[in-house]
């Protein structure tokens, strides 16, 4: 037969309850705070707009350049840090980038310091712009375009994915950044692209630079006489 609702029951140590009892006599044996106690209320999660304010992401890092004039100037004639990349697409707005539009990838004519950004999602084939590719051949037999890849670490974890290609001709080099994944605060489909005219090649030494091409032979008569003098006293001993 089945314990009635009534009944009382004994734990081991001997101590009886009772149905029913069990909320008194857990409140009888509660050292905490009562939970409309002041201490109580002190542990709750904050509202949601203190929340937000705690836990909301700081504030973005001043521009690394001055002026859009300085990034411009600055991209003719070098290429750029990877800090100023990182910082190019975490607030492009900051520095007066636009995302290009159609228009301006048809008809886009790229000189060294070119520099623009575009989202991938809406211009998948923004790369086939009017020059002429380095390409190589692959095992099939066809021919891609000889890219080579490069990651860029931000505080130690690899944050930004390099592309490097260059014309047929070798007048001018395209770079290719974009976000890897796993990087919050930056927009995977968007890509900064940027040209650069290589620095011109050190021109090799020329004669002058090694010694003068007219310059006499060095005296040696003192040498000479100083090896007779030495050989006639070697034959008088």
């Amino acid at each position: 037969m089945g314990l009635q609702a009534s009944a009382a029951w004994s734990d081991p140590s001997g101590t009886s309850w009772v149905p029913g009892r069990c909320r008194g006599e857990c409140a009888r044996w509660w050292t905490g705070p009562s939970p409309r106690s002041p201490r109580a209320a002190s542990r709750r999660l904050p509202s949601s707009s203190a929340h937000r304010r705690q836990y909301s992401e700081p504030p973005p890092p001043p521009p690394l350049f001055a002026s859009p004039e300085e990034l411009r100037a600055e991209c003719s004639r070098r290429w750029l840090r990877k800090e100023e990349v990182h910082d190019l697409l975490l607030q492009p707005r900051a520095y007066g980038l636009a995302l290009a539009d159609a228009d301006a990838l048809a008809s886009l004519a790229p000189v060294s310091g070119t520099l623009f950004l575009v989202d991938k999602s809406q211009h998948a084939r923004f790369r086939n712009d009017s020059l002429a590719y380095r390409m190589r051949d692959t095992s099939s037999g066809g021919r891609v375009l000889c890219e080579s890849h490069e990651r860029y670490k931000i505080d130690g974890v690899p944050a930004i994915n390099a592309r490097y290609s260059q014309a047929e001709d070798g007048s001018l080099h395209r770079r290719i950044y974009s976000r890897l994944a796993g990087r919050g605060g930056l927009d995977r489909d968007l890509h900064l692209v940027h040209y650069l005219r290589p620095p011109q090649q050190a021109e090799p030494a020329t004669p002058m630079e090694l010694g003068p091409a007219h310059a006499s032979p060095p005296d040696t008569a003192p040498l000479e006489a100083r090896v007779r003098q030495l050989e006639a006293e070697k034959e008088a001993a």
